[in-house]
């Protein structure tokens, strides 16, 4: 899956991703995932805001982590979202000082939240 199909920032990367009715699944019932923003710069607050629900309202224990890092890869802020069966606009914030990136992950393979 072509992940920039669905962005209008290019360079989005990730692992087991799909495409589902005109939204990005991050997972499947077999394997768990990540999707990644391209590198951005910044200095000060940011506030990054998007929207998740569940893959099927049937899964459950769905666990969607959220961490914005620097670009050493280290973790300056993240966040466990518990998504629900209708779509639900989530923000995490950060203090920033240059380039980071911010990274979707489900952590089992029963975790499937777009």
């Amino acid at each position: 899956m072509v992940v920039d199909n669905f962005t209008s920032v290019k360079g989005w990367a990730g692992s087991n991703l799909y495409s589902e009715g005109g939204v990005i699944r991050v997972g499947a019932a077999s394997n768990p995932g990540y999707l990644k923003t391209p590198r951005m710069d910044a200095v000060g607050a940011v506030s990054v805001s998007f929207k998740t629900k569940l893959y099927r309202e049937t899964d459950t224990d769905v666990v969607l982590t959220v961490s914005v890092k620097d670009a050493d890869d280290n973790v300056v802020s993240s966040k466990d979202i518990v998504p629900a069966s209708e779509f639900v606009e989530c923000v995490i914030d950060a203090e920033l000082d240059g380039a980071f990136y911010v990274e979707f992950s489900t952590s089992s393979s029963s975790e499937r939240p777009f």
